[in-house]
């Protein structure tokens, strides 16, 4: 069994801004979805800092002003063949910063989310 089944299908990366990690975290999230096949995966870059902690049926983001912790939620295939450029139609971003909170799992119907795209392993706003 999954001991933590509040993170199913959600992958997690830190010193995520820090380090730019946000090719590295979309790539993740596209071979899990290629492995896996879940209808949906989720991918959480905490900045240097930062914690989402998640509690009962609630989060809260804890760390200092000018962090966050990044939501990014990807549908449907990333990958067509292992080694082929990574491209991903639609990717959604959302900016989770300090003292923000809400419910868990997030519904994505309540954040503000920015769409962007992958193509040929390039990210770029979407459309």
């Amino acid at each position: 069994p999954f001991l933590q089944p509040e993170l199913l299908n959600v992958l997690v990366d830190s010193h995520f801004t820090e380090r730019n990690r946000e090719g590295r975290l979309l790539a993740f999230l596209a071979r899990f979805l290629y492995d896996k096949q879940p209808p949906v995966v989720v991918g959480l870059g905490l900045d240097e800092g930062t914690a989402l902690v998640l509690e009962d049926s609630s989060y809260r983001v804890f760390g200092p002003e000018g962090k966050a912790v990044w939501v990014y939620r990807i549908q449907g295939p990333g990958l067509s063949q292992i080694g082929d450029p990574l491209n991903i139609p639609l990717v959604q971003r959302a900016r989770l910063g300090p003292g923000k909170e809400g419910s868990w799992p997030l519904r994505f119907d309540g954040l503000l989310f920015e769409e962007l795209q992958v193509l040929g392993g390039v990210i770029g706003p979407a459309g």
